[in-house]
């Protein structure tokens, strides 16, 4: 069984276990993860972080598990890196996972979600597996949401709703948005005003992967939102219809079964079937030939830029 951070949390109230595997490369959800599982501990382990791609950490590990006491009494080992070891290690923590001292705790993580290594199934197995991949953006509500509730932040839901708005690809961003606010605030609720327009979208957290978004759902309002925060963010034409074009280059790829797709944010990855089913291959086809003829205008004409960008958005969307 995979848990959520939020479950893990929660079932550290009940019972701490001995072994914890971290699966995925948000670092700050793995940071959470063993702050909270410190604070529950009430600093009783000394918090000890381990590089296995060092010697001398993989060392240090195998004397602790061994009882040979190199830190306190109590200790929390949080291990990277653990696929860079031999097989005699590899096999030698699977036995000590059989049976975990009860001093010491082993939080073991791997950027890695969808790793095959057997390795790491096999640690899996034998400890609590966290699922630490960033939230996809359905999911960032639900987890600030929770976060709230846990840190007692009282704060208007129209507030949240702009700053995820304005930040949805990055959970860090996101909360320290809402710190920053809350600490302004005295740490008393955060209400919204009608006056107090700083709240509202701050356009520099917009990215590229925003607008390639709302092009790929169609909805011409918000690309040209987007657009226009990414101007006054300072990003360039070109890049953008470089962006523009490997966007459509591999919604034409998955149309024809092609998985070799160029590289792209994952979230956007993710969705090319559903976005593909807004556009039909000719489209896709006319969009690709439009987008050459308009690198080629931005690089050899004096024609307004900007305005080429726009019409274009609301030409296929």
């Amino acid at each position: 069984m995979v848990y959520s951070v939020g479950k893990a949390i929660r079932e550290i109230r009940k019972k701490v276990d001995n072994t914890y595997f971290l699966s995925g490369d948000d670092y700050f959800l793995q940071n959470f993860f063993i702050k909270s599982l410190d604070k529950h501990c009430n600093n009783d382990y000394s918090l000890h972080y381990l590089n296995f791609s060092e010697d001398s950490d993989v060392n240090v590990f195998f004397k602790e598990i061994s009882s040979v006491s190199l830190f306190s009494d109590k200790s929390i080992l949080i291990v990277r890196n653990i696929g860079k070891i031999s097989k005699k290690n590899k096999d030698e923590i699977l036995k000590y996972l059989n049976n975990p001292s009860d001093d010491t705790i082993v939080i073991f993580i791997s950027d890695d979600f969808y790793s095959r290594s057997k390795f790491f199934q096999s640690i899996s197995s034998k400890s609590k597996t966290i699922d630490t991949r960033t939230p996809f953006p359905n999911k960032i509500r639900e987890w600030v949401k929770y976060y709230l509730n846990i840190n007692k932040i009282s704060i208007d839901k129209i507030i949240v709703d702009d700053i995820i708005s304005s930040n949805n690809d990055e959970i860090i961003t996101i909360l320290n948005e809402i710190e920053k606010l809350y600490l302004i605030n005295g740490c008393d609720k955060i209400v919204y005003e009608e006056k107090n327009q700083r709240i509202s979208i701050n356009h520099k957290n917009i990215r590229p992967w925003h607008l390639i978004d709302s092009i790929g759902k169609k909805d011409t309002s918000l690309s040209i939102k987007n657009f226009e925060y990414l101007q006054y963010g300072g990003y360039q034409i070109i890049p953008i219809i470089i962006i523009f074009y490997n966007f459509f280059n591999n919604m034409l790829l998955h149309k024809n079964n092609n998985n070799n797709l160029y590289s792209i944010n994952k979230i956007i990855s993710n969705n090319i079937p559903k976005y593909s089913n807004k556009y039909t291959e000719n489209e896709i086809m006319n969009i690709l030939i439009d987008l050459k003829n308009m690198d080629l205008l931005v690089k050899t004409s004096s024609l307004n830029h900007n305005n080429l960008i726009s019409v274009f958005i609301i030409k296929i969307c």
